[in-house]
């Protein structure tokens, strides 16, 4: 038999649990608007994504800048095999030209001595490389050119142009 105060206890329980009421799960979360988190990771990813598509774009113009410059290289030899001086005044243009278009230095102004030396300066070149390179120099400035070695310069100007590492921008 059931004890009153037993009694007492299960009626007190039976009022609590009807005030209790159903179990609801929470409500799932809205997908719009993000949650500030959401905000900064797109925001992030949008920056690098940015930098990172400019960076490739100049890499890519630099790239194709260079490309070009040694195919007019490769035409002036072709087409200027035969006439000396006007090849070495032009690849002169061609060289400062370049070297303009890269920024930094400005080279316009050498000319003779200062130019060879300026073209000479971080590669190592042979003594006929050397000697082929003060009449580069120092071409348009004489009425005949020496005799020199045409391939030998065509060779030097390649390994010269790859050796100059271009600015970055």
């Amino acid at each position: 038999m059931a004890s009153p105060d037993s009694n007492r206890v299960e009626k007190s329980a039976d009022s609590l649990l009807a005030l209790l009421k159903d179990i609801h799960p929470a409500e799932s979360a809205a997908w719009w608007p993000p949650a500030p988190g959401w905000w900064l990771l797109v925001i992030v990813t949008a920056v690098i994504c940015w930098w990172l598509g400019n960076k490739l774009f100049k890499a890519w113009k630099r790239y194709r800048f260079k490309k070009m410059v040694k195919a007019m290289l490769a035409e002036l030899f072709q087409r200027q095999a035969g006439q000396p001086r006007e090849l070495l005044v032009e690849l002169n243009q061609l060289f400062k030209r370049w070297l303009a278009s890269q920024g930094g230095q400005s080279v316009q102004h050498l000319t003779g001595v200062d130019w060879a030396q300026y073209l000479q300066d971080g590669m190592h070149s042979s003594a006929a490389e050397k000697a082929v390179i003060e009449t580069l120099a120092c071409a348009q400035y004489q009425l005949e050119v020496p005799d020199y070695d045409i391939q030998l310069l065509e060779a030097w100007a390649q390994r010269w142009l790859n050796s100059r590492e271009m600015l970055r921008g």
